[in-house]
């Protein structure tokens, strides 16, 4: 029997925390010139904090997010629009969603091995 790879729902993406720790200044003349200048959230208007929540909100439900981008996303609408619509549904809904993507992900997963196994009996029978 060939062995099947499995790929599971990706993995949250990185803290902030992180992030803040690779980024290494190469002068102290950096650190005076940025006094002055305002924050990120200043810069972009709250894009920032916006992108912020936004990251968070789908880091909670990976599935959830894996499902609308893959099955709902299509020619006439984009996948930025589905992602911000679907913000909007709060997160006792979005919770229950990511918890039923990932039971249909199971089955969706049995049913490819079932399919496959099936295939390689249909093979057996023909070649061997």
């Amino acid at each position: 029997m060939v062995p099947v790879t499995i790929n599971s729902p990706p993995k949250p993406e990185s803290s902030e925390e992180e992030l803040s720790d690779s980024q290494v200044s190469n002068s102290s003349e950096d650190d005076d010139s940025m006094e002055d200048e305002p924050s990120d959230s200043e810069n972009n208007n709250g894009e920032t904090e916006a992108n912020g929540i936004k990251d968070e909100f789908w880091a909670r439900y990976p599935s959830l997010k894996m499902f609308l981008s893959k099955e709902m996303v299509k020619e006439f609408i984009s996948e930025e629009y589905i992602l911000e619509k679907g913000k909007l549904i709060g997160d006792n809904k979005a919770k229950e969603l990511n918890e039923k993507c990932e039971v249909l992900f199971i089955k969706e997963i049995e049913h490819l091995i079932n399919k496959y196994r099936f295939m390689a009996d249909v093979l057996e029978l023909l070649f061997l």
